[in-house]
């Protein structure tokens, strides 16, 4: 699979929870487009485009009165999560997104084990990592890449892409 279709079958998962959300009432699911320019007029509705700008976070999704704020990932070849994965406008956005009292996630499949990953543990741990590269310098041991036993203690191991139960139950806790 190429590096620009990682990530595709878990977004897929997460697209038919969505729709399960969406059917039962549960939740307001929006999959976030990157921004595009199209390069001439489209064709039985195709058309070629180029990015123009760094993405926002893949889903915007309003549930029981919150607001989530999501980054999808998948790592299939690493038994750790790269923090190098996530990128700064990305956490840029989830910042804002926690600043105006939204909840902001990374729903993380590594090696098939789907987590829940809270933005209010991980965004920490990102930062600390991301400042320490903008130095110039090397991460400590440990502090650039997270294992099942790092990712246990800031989120939520979940059984599938059914991520928004753990994710209202995050957000009660933090209310």
């Amino acid at each position: 699979m190429s590096l620009a279709h990682r990530g595709m079958a878990w977004q897929s998962q997460i697209d038919a929870a969505h729709y399960l959300y969406e059917r039962a009432a549960r939740a307001s699911c929006v999959q976030n487009p990157a921004p595009m320019k199209p390069l001439g007029k489209a064709v039985r509705g195709v058309f070629r485009a180029v990015y123009i700008a760094a993405g926002p976070p893949d889903y915007t999704v309003q549930a029981s009165g919150v607001s989530f704020l999501l980054e999808a990932k998948s790592i299939d070849s690493d038994d750790a999560f790269p923090l190098a994965r996530l990128e700064l406008h990305q956490a840029d956005r989830m910042d804002r997104h926690t600043a105006q009292l939204g909840h902001a996630f990374v729903l993380l499949r590594l090696k098939g084990a789907p987590w829940l990953l809270p933005w209010a543990q991980l965004g920490p741990l990102w930062r600390a990592w991301h400042a320490v590269q903008l130095a110039g310098g090397r991460a400590k041991a440990g502090t650039a890449s997270l294992d099942d036993t790092a990712l246990a203690k800031v989120g939520v191991r979940l059984r599938s892409a059914d991520w928004l139960d753990a994710a209202l139950a995050v957000a009660r806790r933090t209310a």
